[in-house]
């Protein structure tokens, strides 16, 4: 199935190659508008772009569309957009994107890579991080084509609500059992692709789907709280 269009469709810049390669971001040209700086309110706005994906026979998802998400502990509420339930501050990082990069921001005792962590840090697949004592993360931006990324709690934490992976949404979250996919689904024929396009969700497949009884095309806005069924697939989303 052909993934497209999937498009970065934000037209921020990109990082050149130097710091594709690795090296730490300067401070000044990531920290503006810091997102520890926006007041809950704001931030409590954002929650309409999450939602909770469960997919029969594979797990929960949480999907946070934008371009940062703040991490934090306990107590932190719809003030953070990945909440866990650890020893953890409730402001403990943030990570923010860059065109088609990703940005780690440590606010609190932060570690990359086993490594002490102060300032904004370019991220690469297969990297983790470590917030406070024990609190672990792998990040993992596996489609060529897509943008959005996915963390991996990798200590025994539970994110509330309870998620077995956390999409970063910038452009589409593929699902299926194509290589690559954000979420792996083995038994699933074909991918789908959810988006976020204004204000609505949607999904596109070309599988023949039904989304709460009704039968439709290749693309579909999705209400807030729908069932979707095709074939090989069901999967349930719901608004936060």
């Amino acid at each position: 199935m052909t993934c497209g269009p999937v498009v970065n469709p934000t037209g921020l810049p990109s990082w050149n190659n130097e710091y594709l390669a690795g090296s730490t971001i300067e401070v000044n040209s990531v920290v503006e508008d810091r997102p520890h700086d926006r007041s809950h309110a704001q931030r409590g706005s954002d929650s309409k772009n999450a939602r909770m994906l469960w997919i029969d026979g594979v797990g929960g998802f949480l999907i946070v569309a934008g371009d940062e998400w703040l991490i934090g502990g306990p107590g932190a509420g719809s003030s953070v957009e990945i909440n866990v339930q650890g020893d953890l501050s409730r402001r403990a990082a943030a990570v923010r994107r860059q065109g088609s990069d990703y940005v780690l921001q440590p606010l609190a005792s932060t570690r990359l890579q086993g490594e002490p962590l102060d300032r904004p840090t370019l991220l690469r697949t297969g990297d983790r991080f470590q917030l406070g004592s024990v609190v672990q993360f792998e990040f993992q931006k596996t489609h060529p084509l897509s943008s959005s990324a996915r963390l991996n709690l990798v200590s025994r934490h539970r994110t509330q609500p309870r998620a077995d992976g956390m999409i970063l949404l910038a452009d589409t979250c593929v699902i299926g059992p194509s290589q690559g996919a954000h979420i792996q689904c083995s038994h699933w024929t074909s991918d789908v692709i959810l988006f976020v396009s204004g204000d609505d969700w949607r999904i596109r497949s070309e599988e023949p789907l039904v989304v709460d009884g009704t039968q439709i095309g290749q693309t579909a806005v999705l209400s807030s709280d729908c069932r979707i069924v095709g074939e090989t697939l069901a999967m349930s989303m719901e608004r936060l």
